[in-house]
């Protein structure tokens, strides 16, 4: 199924089994744009954990999170709806018992005993749930499974500069194209989700989460991936060090492609 086929599916689980069949998410986070968002957001989850830290993972992928904080903490718990995503993370657990992966969504966790994480990362929900009613019933569960002083990160696509950084790396004409909606200044949310900052905030504030921070989880680094690829290793070294220190400043999160909501989950 090409990605014009994929974009016509209404069903948000079913597009999401199609998409990833053909979009490799492994690939991008081996990137060095996608390193950045990765570094980033491993930097902010380990300052909230610790060895005996439960962590749930909703929207797993290939493990790209749950394996690194294998090594840091005693129990994981990963969904994964994708069955191609879900594949490789299996494959990737096997070496690591304290990894419990599931072919899951998020629209299991209401089988998730209340009060029992320490940590929620929601990073592919907010990515593909193109209903409201969706997206506030997986932020009130996430609360739910989440321990009173726990905390939920929640990743969100920025609608205004994936335009941008498409017009420049992409689609020189993504401003006329069947993916906006020029009357409404608006990308179509297929076959991702897009949001604003102040839709996100808005959204997480009404569920009744206490906003911690928000890092701009890449940056420039989307909007410069050609020129991060063609860098030294130590013009790279130094380019991560200046996003790590800079990557919570409005300007940042302004021309980040991805935004991390840490949030504290106060019942």
């Amino acid at each position: 199924m090409d990605i014009n086929e994929i974009l016509k599916i209404d069903n948000d689980l079913e597009r999401n089994e199609e998409l990833y069949k053909v979009f490799d998410e492994d690939k991008r986070l081996r990137s060095r744009t996608g390193l950045v968002e990765k570094i980033t957001t491993l930097t902010e989850i380990e300052k909230l954990i610790c060895q005996n830290s439960k962590i749930l993972d909703v929207g797993a992928g290939t493990g790209v999170y749950s394996i690194p904080l294998a090594e840091k903490t005693n129990e994981i718990v990963a969904f994964e709806p994708s069955s191609s995503n879900f594949k490789l993370l299996k494959s990737k657990s096997k070496a690591f018992a304290n990894i419990k992966a599931y072919n899951k969504s998020s629209y299991d966790l209401k089988d998730i005993d209340s009060d029992y994480f320490d940590i929620v990362l929601l990073f592919g929900p907010m990515y593909h749930l193109s209903r409201e009613e969706d997206r506030m019933d997986v932020l009130r569960q996430a609360k739910r499974v989440c321990k009173d002083d726990g905390y939920i990160l929640i990743s969100f696509i920025n609608h205004d500069t994936v335009l941008i950084s498409e017009t420049i790396n992409y689609n020189t004409n993504i401003f006329s194209s069947n993916s906006y909606i020029s009357e409404k200044q608006r990308l179509i949310d297929r076959p991702f989700v897009f949001f604003k900052l102040n839709e996100a905030k808005e959204m997480i504030e009404k569920a009744g989460l206490t906003i911690k921070e928000i890092v701009a989880s890449d940056g420039f680094a989307e909007i410069l991936s050609q020129k991060l690829e063609e860098m030294t290793e130590e013009s790279f070294d130094n380019y991560l060090s200046f996003h790590l220190n800079n990557c919570k400043n409005p300007e940042t999160l302004g021309a980040s492609n991805h935004l991390l909501f840490v949030c504290e989950n106060k019942k």
